[in-house]
């Protein structure tokens, strides 16, 4: 490892549209409830936790890709799913889906399980995200002009699946700007499902959920900052920090008593949904 080496567990590039002034973040601090501002290459980076070699392909397979791409997705007036043959943007979204969750931990043995990922030859990176494409399908969402979303210190937020059966918990959603996401959804949870969720209270359920569960800090977009008291934005992060955990909780729960209940007359998951799906067509 590299100690002098300023590595951002959330790219310094999808933190960008959050900037104002010199490159800096206003961010809210749920541990001490207090908001704060600080630059952008140092408040999701830390010295000396990865090599220069895990970083050099962080870039290339993961930042690189998605850094072009993501100027053209902002320019498109509708949501689409991000076809496979979009290469090597998609591979970029299906490795940086799996890798945020370990980079943004900043914990020991997942920052193992980040360094060997990044040890993979191109093959393996390719094999993984043609997998990806098999069960999830990735594409972009727009949330309502209104209601700018958060950006939280663990690099992605989740979207709950509210389904019939209760078979899934959560779509993960990682902010792209304040007005763009991308998201990975399970192939089995119906589309026209979660469209419905995404638009729940005019876009205002999504942007409650972007700032996430846990995250210690959550960045706030300066339009927001310039319009909202800071104490009642505050006490409305930490309020939905606490319903989101829940609500994800409850889903999970939920979940595991369905997957057993499905199990006990011998079906799997999948072939309970596949079941489900020819019920409502027929």
């Amino acid at each position: 490892m590299n100690g002098n080496l300023n590595c951002h567990f959330v790219s310094r590039f999808l933190t960008k549209p959050w900037e104002f002034g010199q490159r800096r973040l206003y961010f809210y601090n749920v541990k001490t409830g207090r908001f704060d501002d600080k630059s952008s290459r140092s408040l999701f980076a830390r010295r000396g936790i990865n090599s220069a070699e895990i970083e050099h392909r962080l870039d290339q397979l993961i930042e690189t890709p998605l850094a072009s791409a993501i100027k053209d997705w902002g320019r498109e007036p509708q949501d689409r799913v991000i076809p496979i043959d979009d290469w090597p943007a998609f591979r970029a979204l299906a490795l940086i889906f799996m890798m945020q969750v370990p980079r943004g931990a900043q914990d020991a043995s997942l920052a193992r399980e980040l360094a060997e990922m990044c040890s993979w030859p191109d093959s393996k990176a390719d094999e993984y995200a043609h997998g990806m494409n098999q069960v999830y399908t990735i594409g972009t969402f727009r949330p309502p002009a209104t209601f700018p979303l958060f950006y939280p210190s663990k690099g992605y937020f989740m979207i709950p699946l509210i389904g019939d059966p209760p078979l899934h918990c959560g779509a993960m959603a990682i902010p792209l700007t304040e007005r763009l996401a991308i998201v990975s959804v399970p192939r089995s949870f119906e589309e026209e499902r979660f469209r419905a969720i995404l638009s729940l209270g005019g876009g205002e359920f999504v942007c409650n959920m972007s700032v996430g569960t846990n995250a210690e800090r959550v960045v706030v977009h300066p339009s927001v900052m310039a319009r909202a008291r800071p104490e009642d934005l505050g006490a409305h992060i930490t309020k939905m920090q606490k319903n989101n955990l829940t609500l994800l909780q409850a889903l999970s729960d939920m979940k595991s008593v369905a997957v057993a209940a499905f199990a006990e007359i011998g079906m799997t998951p999948g072939e309970a949904l596949n079941w489900m799906g020819t019920r409502k067509r027929t």
